[in-house]
């Protein structure tokens, strides 16, 4: 009875209910306010991977199996790089972490690893792989996901034309390559029987369609063309099928595990073809460990100068390289992964404290005219992400890349 009698009339519970109830809209409309503050500053600040201490980047490479001979030296390159911008600083405070993934240059690996660098590693971008059909493969997760996949050490057509928003190259095409080596092969060689050597998959397909379409420019046909597979083959007779069909230069575009092979077959044979090695193994230092001998002579389109150049980045690179990992020689893969890094650290710098996905990829089509030393120049647009124009070819001398043309672009 006493609790009822201390009860307030009935006006004065409309009242005061009235204002706590005002009280609680005004709190839920202020929990509210604070809350889409919290998403705008997620939309309008950083983005995922990205805190305020660090930014998380993802690679996938060839990290065991035949063509680690590339992948574990570019993942080198790319830690050479994280040690050496977080030793500055990194980017606008934030220190860089790289996750590496191993897909064994197989596509069906590679999709597996960007899943997992998107989705439990939850990186920012995914930088330098090297495999162009494991980056297709891969391509609808990178597209749903809005995940950049940025300066990968591939130029497969089929990932730039049309140019695809979260795919930023930064070598010259492959089609470009291959007619740049065939120009060279038939106007500065004088060469009329061209053998190519591709490897199996999507980049072997442009490879072999390309050589096609450019000897018809000067009246011919590819003599001999073969996409190879497996790296345990028959070296000898593939060799001997080439000198059968009479061919004068040979012209190699797959990565290092066939190229060496090949090469060494031709000398042992003792046959004496030009030949023209891609830069797919347009590694110098690596055709000398592994080829010797046979690698003498031979020429090498590059995508960039060489380790030994003269050139103000190449040189970052040697000093980063002598007080990061002392007694390693400079070599281009390692090179590669160190710049492809620098490229991306280049561009989120210019972004701004507020890094974002969206932004990332803004800044890098705004690139006109871009000089990067080691690269030249580099230009991008919403309808081009290939960004390079040329490429350097090199003959081997000595063990080491003489350049022959430091500016080769398609002839018209």
């Amino acid at each position: 009875m006493a609790q009822a009698e201390a009860r307030p009339e009935e006006s004065d519970i409309q009242e005061k209910g009235g204002s706590a109830m005002a009280s609680r809209e005004r709190k839920g409309s202020v929990a509210l306010l604070v809350g889409l503050l919290l998403l705008a500053g997620t939309a309008w600040g950083a983005d995922v991977g990205v805190t305020d201490t660090e930014i998380k980047l993802g690679t996938h490479l060839a990290l065991t199996g035949p063509a680690a001979v590339v992948g574990k030296p570019i993942l080198d390159g790319m830690n050479l790089y994280v040690s050496y911008i977080n030793d500055l600083g990194g980017i606008h405070g934030r220190k860089l972490v790289l996750v590496a993934e191993d897909d064994q240059f197989l596509p069906s690996r590679a999709k597996e690893a960007v899943k997992k660098l998107i989705h439990s590693d939850k990186v920012f971008a995914i930088v330098g792989s090297l495999q162009g059909a494991g980056i297709l493969a891969a391509l609808p997760d990178i597209e749903a996901a809005k995940v950049p996949q940025v300066f990968p050490t591939t130029a497969l057509d089929d990932l730039f034309f049309p140019a695809k928003r979260y795919i930023i190259g930064w070598c010259i095409s492959y089609k470009d390559q291959v007619d740049i080596q065939v120009d060279f092969a038939v106007k500065k060689l004088g060469k009329k029987k061209l053998a190519f050597i591709n490897q199996w998959g999507p980049v072997g397909e442009v490879n072999a369609k390309a050589a096609a379409e450019r000897a018809k420019k000067y009246g011919l046909e590819i003599a001999f063309e073969e996409k190879l597979q497996n790296v345990e083959m028959d070296y000898s007779g593939l060799v001997s099928r080439m000198r059968a069909k009479e061919v004068d230069c040979v012209v190699i575009t797959t990565t290092a595990q066939w190229t060496v092979p090949v090469i060494k077959e031709i000398e042992r044979q003792g046959w004496k073809p030009a030949v023209i090695i891609s830069n797919a193994t347009g590694n110098p230092e690596l055709l000398a460990a592994l080829g010797g001998s046979a690698a003498e002579g031979c020429y090498v389109t590059m995508n960039h100068l060489p380790t030994d150049a003269d050139d103000p980045f190449i040189k970052k690179y040697r000093e980063a390289l002598e007080k990061y990992s002392p007694g390693a020689k400079p070599s281009m893969y390692n090179f590669l992964g160190f710049a492809e890094m620098d490229l991306l650290a280049r561009a989120m710098t210019q972004v701004g404290k507020e890094l974002t996905r969206e932004k990332l990829i803004d800044t890098i089509e705004s690139w006109k005219d871009y000089e990067t030393d080691w690269l030249g120049k580099v230009t991008y647009s919403p309808t081009d992400h290939i960004g390079q124009e040329r490429m350097v070819l090199v003959q081997m001398e000595g063990g080491k890349a003489k350049i022959v043309d430091p500016y080769a672009k398609p002839l018209p």
